[in-house]
């Protein structure tokens, strides 16, 4: 998948209400992903004039900490602004009609008062992504039902999830796109604050190498897409090990003709809702343009 490598500003026009709108509706389904059941549910969007005997590509997009299902795309009964943007990019041909489903990662879908709340969950919620929630939406709603029409993205914390579903299901997801938030796979699960240097860059470019060629996967049968801001929190880190990353090219293409990867930083982006945006919308815009 060839990227432009650009990230591009948001149109004003895509935060108003969208004459051809999308529907955001609830599912709920059982899940036992830290080994025990508990109920759980998630949000999902179905584009304008939504045809159920039509397939859909289909996107998976995870939260940030001390977040919740609704966050993205649906906030006290009401849409936000990034289900308008959709329906605006859906509207004006951008991007193909398309499914998209924003989980809770927290047991329970409870949000825990702290990021020490967050254990076990960035490693362990591809085990949930893949057997509880893909069977019950994919079931219920109409797509491609295949990995190479299937992709999954997540901001912050739910950057370091997707980074462990990249590590252990490509067999399931084609595209996955990571939103300021690096690889957990060395500091441990939901550690933001842990000590960075070059050797720690090392460690967790190779564990994230070794944990791809187990997968048995070859270049062009995955893309992954990074962003972050230079003011963002997560900066250093993500910068360090994306850096040591573009130079592992037996898993990844950065500059290539067969590019299967790329890292945007966008200057002065910070860690917070409007950079959270941007980026969104510029991925989306990448994965389906």
């Amino acid at each position: 998948m060839k990227y432009t490598n650009i990230i591009e500003d948001i149109d004003p026009l895509y935060y108003t209400e969208c004459e051809h709108k999308g529907k955001v509706e609830r599912i709920d389904y059982k899940s036992s992903f830290l080994g025990r059941a508990m109920d759980k549910y998630a949000f999902v969007y179905t584009p304008w004039n939504y045809d159920p005997e039509k397939e859909y590509e289909i996107l998976y997009l995870i939260h940030g900490g001390l977040e919740y299902a609704e966050k993205y795309l649906y906030e006290n009964g009401e849409e936000n602004k990034l289900k308008r943007a959709v329906d605006h990019m859906i509207d004006r041909g951008e991007i193909p009609p398309l499914i998209i489903v924003t989980p809770s990662e927290y047991p329970d879908n409870k949000i825990p008062e702290t990021h020490e709340g967050n254990a076990g969950i960035t490693t362990e919620f591809h085990k949930e992504l893949v057997n509880d929630l893909i069977p019950a939406v994919e079931s219920k709603y109409k797509t491609m039902n295949s990995r190479e029409h299937r992709s999954v993205m997540g901001w912050s914390m739910g950057s370091m999830t997707t980074w462990s579903v990249f590590m252990n299901r490509i067999d399931t997801f084609n595209r996955f796109g990571f939103l300021s938030a690096h690889a957990s796979a060395v500091t441990g699960p939901g550690s933001l604050n842990a000590h960075y240097d070059r050797a720690w860059a090392n460690e967790t470019a190779r564990a994230v190498e070794s944990a791809v060629k187990a997968q048995n996967f070859a270049k062009s049968d995955y893309s992954i897409y990074a962003i972050t801001g230079s003011e963002d929190i997560v900066f250093e880190p993500f910068n360090m090990m994306m850096g040591v990353l573009q130079s592992y090219t037996d898993i990844f293409d950065f500059f290539g003709e067969n590019q299967n990867a790329a890292y945007l930083v966008w200057k002065d982006g910070e860690h917070h809702t409007q950079w959270r945006l941007q980026y969104t919308i510029n991925a989306i815009k990448q994965f389906y343009r």
